[in-house]
C-alpha cells in the first residue's frame, strides 16, 4: 500500500484548500463517523455497544493517527462527522449525541472530538498526504428536549429566529421548510433560514470556519428541508465544494437541487443498484440503465454526484444482501461510472448493521483486517486515480452498452466494466458477451485479476462465470503505462526467452515488489511431475508464494528457471507471471522480431520483500511449503504437483509434498479472488498498509482441513 500512498500524494499534493467541484471530481471519499473510527492507544478494544447510543471515544486525533488505514484503501478525501458543539444537557431518551448531528452552538467545536489544535492537526496531516477533508454541516435545525426550549445556550438565542413548532410532513413543501424534525423526546427546532439575521450570521460563520481550518468541502445535512434561496448564498460564502443530502430516489426531484449547490449524494442510483444487485432485490439490471439515463438528462453535472451504497442513515449492504460479490459488483459500478465514489467506514469490513444505531459500529471491532473488500477497494481506487490523472475519463459520460437479466456492461471513456448480480455461486451456463468499440487485436487488461487479452475480430469481450460472479473491468493496456497496476514497476524487471524448450528467468536490481512466476497447463499438454532443484546460495534462499488458476499463454514441453546459484526443471506447457497474493495471475506476452516472447510481471501494491520465483506443474495434488518472517495464511489453490521457489528473502526451506497445502506469503496486493477466497488480515508489523496503532492483533493464521477454514485470533474470514 505504500506505493499507493506515494502515488496519491504526488498526484494530489498542493491542491488542498478552497477546492471547487472540478477539484473534487477526480477524488474518492471515505466517510468516517468520528466517534466510531479509532480509539486512543491503550483503550479497551472490546468497548462500545451500539445499543447504548453513547460516546465510544473516537476523536480527531485518533483519525489522524490512523490515516494509513484510509490511505491504504486509496481514498483521497475524508468526510468527518459534524465538528460543532452538540447538546450539552445530559443523556436523552434517544441516548447521547455521539454522531454529531444534535447541534447546539455551531460557533463552538465539539469538545468530545478534541480541541481546535487537534482539528487543525488532522486537516494539516490530510493536506500533507495530498488528501481533502469534507466536513458535515448542520444548519437546518438545532436539538432540544422540549418543544418550548430555552435558546440561551444556542448561537441563535432569540426565539424569533426559529420557526414555531409544527410536526414535519415531507409531502408538504411548506411543512418541509418550516416544521420540526424529531419527536416528543428529542425535538429538533427548525432554524428560519430566510431571516436576514440568520442568513448573514451563517454566511460569516461558514466563511470564517472554512478559512480558519482550511476545509476543502462541505456535506450539507438535510438539504431538502432548507429554503432554496439559502444554499447558493451559503455555499458562495464558504467558497468550497458543497454536496447536499436529499434523501429521495426521485431523479427529477433530487436534480432540482443542483441549481442550489455543486453536488448531491446519489440516492437515486443507490436505490437502482439495490434493485439490480442485492440478493433481496428485484434483480432488475435495467433499473441501472434507466436511472443513469435519467440522471444524465436531469442533473446539470452528473460527474460530481456522490455515489454510495451505505451511510449512517441506511442499512448496511450486507444486511439485506449478504453475498459479498453483490457488494463488489455494486461497488465497481460506483467507482467506474459518473460521479465521486463515497464509502461509509466499515463497508470494507463487511459490517451488516441495520438502521440507526446498528449501522454505526465501532471499526476497531473488525481488527482493521485487510479483507478482500479492502483490497478490492484499494485496486478500484488505484485504477480510477490513474485514469483520472491521465485521460479525460472523469468528465466523460458513462454509457450502458449491454443489459441482460444477469449482467450489464458499462463504458466510460475507454474503460469497459462488466458487472453481474449472480453472486458468489458458479454459473458455468452463463457467459457475458459484450460488443465494444475496441479495435481488433487491441490488448486489454482486466485490472481486478490482471489478466490480459487481445480483442478478437468484431470487438466483443467475453466473460464467463465458472468461478462465480466477480466484476470485470477492462482497460486498454497502453493506458496503464506508469500506473504500477498489474505490470512491472518500481525497478522490477522480469524477462523470459523461449529457446528450444527452455525458458530462462532473470531479475534486475532495485527490487520493490514480490513477483511469482508460475506455470499452468494447457488443455492439450500432458504433464510430468518429475522435478529436480538446487538452491544453495546465501543470497538467494527459498521462500513461498502461491498462485491460483491462470490462463496458459506460452505453450511448450519443458520450462526451467535459474539464478546464479540454482535451477529447477519441470515438465509443463505454459508459464505465467503473477503477484504473490493475487489469486489469478496475469501474463502480457508480445513476440519481438526474433519471435521471443516477453513476459511482463503483474504488480499490485508495493512491498520490499524481494522477488519470489515459483515453478508449478498441474496435477491433482498440492505441494507444501513454508515461509518465514511474514504474516501468513493457508490457501486452497489450483492443483499442482510440485513447487520450487527461488527468492531473495531471508533463509527458509521449501518442501515438495504431494499431499499438503501451500502456505502463501501475505502480500497486500489489491486482489479479488474467486468465490470462497479467504479475507486476509495481517500483523501490525507486516509490509501491508499499516493497521491503526490502537489495535495490534497477533499473527493471523488460518487452517484448512477437510475443505473447512478455521478462525484464529485476529482474523476475519469468509468461505
Amino acid at each position: 500500500m505504500y506505493g499507493l500512498k506515494l502515488a496519491m500524494t504526488a498526484l494530489f499534493s498542493g491542491a488542498a484548500y478552497a477546492a471547487s467541484a472540478g477539484d473534487w471530481r477526480g477524488r474518492s471519499i471515505y466517510q468516517v463517523m468520528t466517534d466510531r473510527f479509532a480509539l486512543p492507544a491503550g483503550s479497551d478494544l472490546s468497548s462500545c455497544n451500539v445499543q447504548d447510543r453513547t460516546w465510544c471515544g473516537g476523536t480527531w486525533s485518533t483519525i489522524r493517527e490512523n490515516l494509513d488505514y484510509i490511505q491504504g484503501l486509496g481514498f483521497s478525501a475524508v468526510w468527518i462527522s459534524p465538528i460543532n458543539q452538540n447538546w450539552q444537557g445530559g443523556r436523552t431518551f434517544w441516548g447521547d449525541p455521539y454522531h454529531g448531528y444534535w447541534v447546539q452552538d455551531v460557533s463552538m467545536l465539539n469538545e468530545k472530538f478534541g480541541t481546535e489544535e487537534d482539528l487543525k492537526a488532522l486537516i494539516s496531516e490530510l493536506h500533507r498526504r495530498g488528501m481533502y477533508v469534507m466536513v458535515d454541516i448542520v444548519v437546518n435545525n438545532v436539538m432540544a428536549t422540549s418543544r418550548t426550549p430555552d435558546y440561551s445556550p444556542y448561537m441563535f438565542k432569540d426565539a424569533s429566529l426559529y420557526h414555531s413548532y409544527c410536526p414535519l410532513d415531507e409531502r408538504n413543501t411548506t411543512s418541509m421548510y418550516a416544521c420540526w424534525m424529531g419527536d416528543e423526546h428529542v425535538p429538533l427546532p427548525d432554524v428560519n433560514t430566510t431571516h436576514p439575521t440568520v442568513v448573514e450570521t451563517y454566511k460569516t460563520w461558514i466563511k470564517e470556519l472554512v478559512t480558519k481550518y482550511e476545509i476543502d468541502g462541505l456535506r450539507l445535512d438535510a438539504a431538502k428541508l432548507v429554503e432554496p434561496s439559502f444554499w447558493p448564498v451559503f455555499c458562495e460564502s464558504a467558497g468550497v465544494f458543497c454536496m447536499g443530502e436529499v434523501f429521495s430516489d426521485n431523479v427529477p426531484y433530487v436534480a432540482g437541487f443542483q441549481s442550489q449547490m455543486d453536488s448531491l449524494l446519489n440516492f437515486p442510483m443507490q436505490s437502482a443498484l439495490t434493485k439490480a444487485f442485492a440478493t433481496n432485490g428485484a434483480k432488475n439490471m435495467k433499473a441501472i440503465g434507466d436511472t443513469l439515463q435519467s440522471i444524465q438528462s436531469k442533473f446539470s453535472d452528473a460527474t460530481v454526484l456522490g455515489n454510495f451504497l451505505e451511510n449512517q442513515d441506511v442499512e448496511r449492504w450486507m444486511r439485506y444482501s449478504p453475498d459479498v460479490e453483490t457488494l463488489h459488483n455494486a461497488m465497481a459500478f460506483n467507482f467506474m461510472s459518473d460521479g465521486i465514489p463515497v464509502m461509509y467506514y466499515g463497508q470494507e469490513q463487511g459490517f451488516h448493521g441495520t438502521k440507526d444505531p446498528e449501522n454505526r459500529e465501532p471499526l476497531w471491532h473488525s481488527g482493521y483486517a485487510l479483507t478482500a473488500t479492502y483490497n478490492l477497494t484499494a485496486q478500484l481506487n488505484k485504477v480510477r486515480t490513474h485514469i483520472v490523472s491521465t485521460t479525460d475519463w472523469a468528465t466523460s459520460k458513462s454509457t450502458i452498452i449491454k443489459t441482460d437479466t444477469s449482467y450489464l456492461a458499462l463504458m466510460k471513456g475507454q474503460v469497459v466494466s462488466i458487472l453481474t448480480n449472480i453472486g458468489v455461486s458458479a454459473r458455468a451456463d452463463l457467459t457475458a458477451t459484450v460488443a465494444t468499440p475496441y479495435r481488433t487485436a487491441m490488448n486489454l487488461t482486466e485490472v481486478l485479476t490482471c489478466k490480459t487479452m487481445n480483442v478478437p475480430a468484431g470487438g466483443s469481450i467475453t466473460v464467463n462465470y465458472v468461478n462465480g460472479g466477480q466484476p470485470a473491468i477492462f482497460v486498454p493496456t497502453t493506458l496503464l503505462k506508469g500506473a504500477n497496476i498489474c505490470f512491472k514497476e518500481e525497478g522490477v524487471a522480469l524477462t523470459s526467452a523461449l529457446a528450444s524448450s527452455t525458458v530462462s528467468v532473470s531479475s534486475t536490481a532495485s527490487i520493490s515488489s514480490t513477483v511469482s512466476v508460475s506455470s499452468a497447463v494447457s488443455s492439450t499438454a500432458s504433464v510430468s511431475t518429475t522435478a529436480s532443484s538446487s538452491i544453495a546460495s546465501p543470497s538467494s534462499a527459498a521462500s513461498v508464494s502461491s498462485a491460483a488458476s491462470a490462463s496458459a499463454v506460452v505453450s511448450d514441453s519443458k520450462a526451467s528457471a535459474s539464478t546464479t546459484s540454482g535451477s529447477a526443471s519441470h515438465s509443463t506447457s505454459a508459464i505465467i507471471i503473477s503477484t504473490t497474493g493475487v489469486p489469478t495471475g496475469i501474463t502480457s506476452i508480445a513476440n519481438n522480431a526474433a519471435n521471443t516472447p516477453t513476459v511482463e510481471a503483474a504488480h499490485g501494491a508495493s512491498t520490499t520483500r524481494g522477488i519470489s520465483i515459483s515453478i508449478l506443474t498441474a496435477s491433482s495434488t498440492t505441494p507444501s511449503a513454508s515461509t518465514k518472517g511474514d504474516a501468513s495464511s493457508s490457501f486452497p489453490t489450483t492443483s499442482v504437483s510440485s513447487m520450487v521457489v527461488l527468492s531473495t528473502k531471508e533463509a527458509s526451506t521449501t518442501s515438495n509434498s504431494p499431499t499438503s497445502t501451500p502456505t502463501a506469503t501475505y502480500n497486500a496486493s489489491p486482489s479479488k479472488g474467486s468465490s470462497g477466497a479467504v479475507e486476509q488480515s495481517v500483523k501490525a508489523e507486516s509490509t501491508a498498509a499499516p493497521v491503526p496503532t490502537t489495535n495490534k492483533p497477533g499473527k493471523c493464521t488460518k487452517r484448512v482441513s477437510g475443505g473447512k477454514i478455521d478462525k484464529a485470533r485476529g482474523c476475519r474470514i469468509r468461505v
